[in-house]
């Protein structure tokens, strides 16, 4: 069941997340838990923050947040998802179908103009069948390099 966060989600939601971090391109960067906290914090309280988690059976296994953002050129609004973690055995589940749902719904209602969201931590090929599903169009990459 996809819902708005709550103040008791945020320790489980970090534990998802230093799991997620640990497995995929950011590996290598010191993980502070203190600062991952102030985000989560700041997620569940700005009205231009959205922070959600899924349940199953009682038992959170992955979160999502995004922001909204006035756009660099014009005062069109546009909405970007920052985290996306789900929980490993979770993950050929409705998960990410159901959080990229919402995620265009909370964005319609706060008259965004555009969505963003870039799986980049764990790189996943069956991100592009999904995003297609659900209307999204590729429109670039997202490169980086550790240096």
């Amino acid at each position: 069941m996809i819902r708005s966060a709550l103040e008791g989600d945020i320790e489980t939601s970090l534990d998802i997340a230093i799991e997620f971090i640990k497995e995929g391109y950011y590996s290598h960067l010191p993980i502070d838990r203190g600062m991952m906290y102030d985000h989560a914090h700041r997620a569940l309280d700005e009205w231009d923050w959205l922070y959600l988690v899924d349940e199953i059976d009682g038992e959170q296994v992955g979160f999502f947040s995004a922001h909204i953002e006035e756009t660099l050129f014009g005062p069109g609004r546009v909405a970007s998802q920052d985290l996306m973690f789900v929980l490993p055995k979770y993950r050929k589940g409705m998960s990410a179908v159901k959080f990229l749902k919402a995620f265009e719904t909370w964005a319609q209602g706060n008259d965004c103009m555009n969505l963003y969201f870039a799986p980049s931590a764990s790189v996943d090929p069956r991100f592009d069948a999904l995003s297609r599903r659900l209307g999204f169009e590729y429109i670039g990459p997202q490169y980086g390099k550790k240096l």
